[in-house]
């Protein structure tokens, strides 16, 4: 595949993934509940759709300009919160959907939110973008933006909402949280971001693997 080719996959490929970030991103505030304080900005998936669509912004952006790939640590870091949603959402779910859901979501958004957007944005973070070079801007992102969803959560969302209602908790905007005692809650959040940390760890040696495999082509 000659360079002009390739690029242009690459432009095409970044404007798809911008397109239904953009679209996705806008849909949610037609169908998400205004009764609650904090909106869809309470499930960190929105925050991982939030941060797809900055990025996909600033990387279509630049690949039009003919410019070189940049923003390998913001790039690495939104993967990562991808790929946590992924973990948490699926493994719950296959557990009790209810344990997340508190109200059913279309089938199209549930598979875009929680497999195809997350997918497409990991694929460019490690083989167009090859973002898993920042290692201390990137860890240390991870952690504050972990850090600062569960101060939103502990601090703000939940005094201000009354619902979901758990059995120690009221306002947490995931149902299984709102039935965790503090401690169990602080022990959920702390693992988290240790998974979130050892998915960076395996973008960086799926990146490696990519990038021998294609020097040996």
């Amino acid at each position: 595949m000659n360079e002009n080719k390739k690029k242009s996959y690459i432009k095409n490929y970044t404007s798809l993934m911008f397109i239904l970030c953009l679209g996705f991103f806008v849909y949610q505030f037609f169908i998400t509940n205004y009764d609650q304080f904090g909106i869809h900005f309470r499930f960190l998936t929105v925050w991982a759709l939030t941060g797809a669509l900055i990025i996909s912004g600033l990387l279509l952006t630049e690949r039009i300009r003919g410019n070189i790939e940049k923003y390998h640590a913001l790039s690495s870091i939104v993967s990562v919160l991808n790929a946590v949603v992924v973990f948490l959402y699926w493994k719950f779910f296959s557990i009790d959907p209810a344990l997340i859901n508190a109200e059913s979501i279309p089938w199209y958004q549930e598979y875009y939110l929680h497999v195809l957007g997350p997918f497409l944005v990991i694929l460019d973070a490690i083989i167009i973008n090859k973002s898993f070079q920042k290692h201390k801007q990137a860890i240390a992102g991870i952690i504050l933006i972990c850090i600062l969803y569960v101060v939103w959560l502990e601090y703000i969302v939940s005094p201000l909402n009354e619902l979901p209602l758990g059995s120690f908790a009221q306002g947490l905007p995931y149902p299984f949280l709102n039935d965790l005692q503090i401690k169990q809650r602080s022990i959920f959040y702390g693992t988290t971001i240790v998974i979130a940390v050892g998915f960076y760890l395996i973008g960086c040696i799926l990146m490696l693997i990519y990038s021998q495999i294609i020097k040996r082509r």
